[in-house]
């Protein structure tokens, strides 16, 4: 049975993050306006498929090959079972010759999101959030086609409502 989060929740995720990762680019808050954002699922299988890649920027235009740097964060992830700058700045012992030096993969309990194009601190902030996205969406989608109420509020104080 395929878990809650797949191609199309992955998909919607990378889309309410999606303003925001424009907005800091047409603010130049981010150096450039070219981003790659891989999520995959983390039950090994090989070869491993991604749930979504998105591009940003057209990679014609692109002044580095982005989408392989994620990639490469993404195997650090797998690896390791680390976020990319949690080794690169607390585990550096993890790091293997060819790993990126890089911030931007987030390892969220089973899937691993990573971003790349932009100042690695800033592709790390784009994968929590797409994470954070992620999960949020699977809790809902749980909430109504799972659980037997159906109303959506898994997690939800009903004191609140």
């Amino acid at each position: 049975m395929p878990g809650l989060l797949d191609k199309s929740l992955a998909t919607n995720a990378i889309g309410l993050v999606l303003p925001t990762i424009k907005k800091a680019m047409r603010e130049g808050v981010v150096k450039r306006r070219h981003l790659a954002i891989v999520i995959v699922d983390n039950e090994i299988c090989e070869p491993i498929s991604p749930l979504v890649e998105y591009f940003i920027g057209g990679k014609k235009n692109w002044k580095h090959p982005y989408d392989k740097i994620a990639w490469d964060k993404i195997h650090l992830s797998i690896r390791t079972g680390f976020d990319s700058g949690y080794v690169i700045s607390q585990a550096p012992h993890l790091l293997l010759d060819y790993d990126p030096p890089y911030a931007g993969s987030v390892a969220d309990e089973g899937f691993i999101v990573a971003c790349s194009g932009v100042q690695s601190y800033f592709d790390e902030m784009f994968a929590r959030m797409i994470a954070a996205a992620c999960k949020a969406l699977c809790q809902e989608k749980m909430a109504i086609e799972v659980l037997p109420s159906g109303r959506g509020t898994v997690g939800v104080n009903p004191d609140l409502e």
